[in-house]
């Protein structure tokens, strides 16, 4: 099967909410409901959903000490996106692990179904043709390996990552400060499903430029201080200083690890590499 590789992402992210199928109210996944195909029609806020993504936890294998985190969605007719996201790994720099779908199970790892592009610096993002329905039907398995072992494997499946025994985390607020002198920054509120596995997230903003009609927003896998362009999840630009994004396959427990995600808005989308406010998500607070 072909592979498209997306490492550097600044050049597709464009499109990125298209692809990931964000749907509207009546479940529908054309462009015309996505966020980033919006029109000059302001009259509500930016909104998408995630409904109908997956995300499944890469368990440690063998004595690796290395877990991670894999979401998935259905990208366009009969194409997949999957990102992965690894810790305990080597450092960005360091050498690249292979991450593969298998058939079988963790511990019976069958023949080679698709390879993605590998995991560098913790983080992999591949779009690959063939549905995700098939993907979970089969119940293939991802691994992620290095040097020629595994270190992490998981189950292609909607898993439950938010173990149930776990009390599911409060509402919290993120502060998204001004990056690059931008004057501009917002508030994120991150609201966990009801049974934990799943998030909501608001975005007020303030001092969106008035001749910029959308403001790229995403999840990136790193804290602002030392962020990656790795798109883990993304979501609805912002418009008119507003947006929500619905159904995030991430429990919000998950989001809240140390240092681990943010939240980055960028300038526009013909200049991706510019951020304009970035917030580290493990430094959103409880609403009391």
């Amino acid at each position: 099967m072909r592979s498209v590789a997306r490492a550097a992402l600044f050049a597709g992210a464009v499109s990125l909410l298209a692809l990931a199928g964000c749907t509207s109210s009546d479940g529908s996944s054309d462009a015309s409901s996505s966020p980033s195909t919006s029109g000059s029609d302001h009259s509500s806020h930016s909104s998408a959903s995630h409904e109908g993504q997956i995300s499944f936890a890469l368990a440690t294998q063998g004595s690796s000490g290395q877990e991670g985190l894999a979401i998935a969605y259905p990208s366009g007719d009969d194409m997949t996106v999957m990102t992965v996201a690894m810790q305990g790994g080597p450092a960005a720099g360091g050498a690249a692990q292979t991450a593969v779908i298998h058939k079988g199970t963790c511990s019976d790892v069958g023949a080679e179904v698709q390879k993605l592009m590998d995991v560098e610096g913790g983080g992999s993002f591949t779009q690959f043709e063939g549905t995700l329905d098939n993907y979970v039907a089969d119940k293939n398995v991802l691994v992620v390996s290095e040097g020629g072992d595994a270190v992490a494997c998981g189950v292609i499946e909607n898993g439950k990552i938010h173990p149930p025994s776990e009390p599911i985390p409060a509402v919290h607020t993120l502060e998204i400060k001004e990056q690059n002198l931008s004057g501009q920054s917002g508030t994120a509120t991150l609201t966990p499903s009801d049974d934990g596995q799943s998030t909501n997230i608001s975005i007020q903003w303030n001092n969106q430029p008035s001749d910029i009609e959308q403001l790229p927003t995403h999840i990136h896998q790193s804290k602002c201080a030392t962020l990656d362009p790795m798109v883990m999840v993304p979501l609805a630009n912002i418009i008119d200083n507003q947006s929500t994004t619905n159904d995030i396959p991430v429990p919000l427990s998950k989001l809240l690890e140390k240092d681990q995600f943010s939240i980055n808005v960028h300038h526009d989308p013909s200049a991706l590499p510019f951020y304009v406010g970035c917030g580290t998500i493990s430094d959103a607070k409880a609403v009391q």
